[in-house]
């Protein structure tokens, strides 16, 4: 063979290798650069993605927020501005509509007219509290709530009274008459008891909430909704 056919079945056989490397590396090329768009740093943002943020920006700039208008006093239950307070740490505490409740004291009621903080009919006082007859509202000992589980508390109380509903923080709604208010009050689990007080059942924001429409913000009657 001629020296220059030698160079060139070489020069053929280092190209035809490359073609194959590249034919070989390509594919794994595509997947790494894939993973990398996925979970890399450097990610490139779809287009579309963002020329939709755009739109909506832009409509938002053209289109602002309507005030609204404010309501006339007398409309709402506990007085103009009243707002819940809501305690730093929740934990052990009743959440109601006026904000966080210590059964045991039940302060929060200071802040309401005293006709939302009336009790229903036979009051009792007990060694965790008060009861009612009809809906009350018990606080499950956070220990026996662990140990025994929420099941077997709630199938002893059923057998008690009706359980309405739950509140944080481990809080049940239940209704009891007669004798099952003591009977309910001496379970060893429950560690702070009250009546369920009508401020509790009550959205602060009636007749708060600002309209756009004039007319109607101005307007003194009222369409409640009533949960029963």
């Amino acid at each position: 063979m001629s020296r220059s056919a030698y160079f060139r079945s070489l020069r053929g056989a280092l190209v035809a290798g490359l073609v194959l490397s590249l034919l070989l590396v390509a594919p794994a090329a595509f997947n790494w650069a894939d993973r990398g768009g996925r979970h890399g740093l450097a990610q490139v943002e779809n287009p579309q993605a963002l020329q939709d943020e755009r739109s909506v920006q832009r409509w938002y700039r053209n289109h602002p927020g309507l005030p609204g208008t404010d309501r006339p006093e007398g409309l709402t239950p506990f007085g103009k501005g009243f707002r819940p307070v809501e305690a730093r740490d929740a934990r052990g505490l009743i959440s109601t509509n006026i904000g966080h409740v210590n059964l045991k004291k039940n302060d929060a009621l200071d802040r309401v007219p005293a006709e939302f903080r009336a009790s229903g009919p036979g009051v009792k006082s007990n060694g965790k509290g008060s009861g009612q007859e009809g809906i009350n509202i018990i606080q499950v000992r956070e220990a026996d709530l662990k140990s025994l589980g929420y099941d077997r508390i709630a199938q002893e109380v059923g057998e008690i009274g009706r359980i309405l509903g739950v509140v944080p923080d481990r809080g049940l709604l239940v209704k009891v008459h007669g004798k099952d208010l003591d009977r309910l009050a001496g379970l060893s689990y429950v560690e702070a008891m009250g009546p369920y007080q009508p401020a509790y059942k009550i959205d602060p924001l009636i007749g708060e909430t600002r309209f756009i429409q004039k007319a109607r913000a101005l307007d003194k009657n009222l369409d409640l909704q009533v949960a029963l």
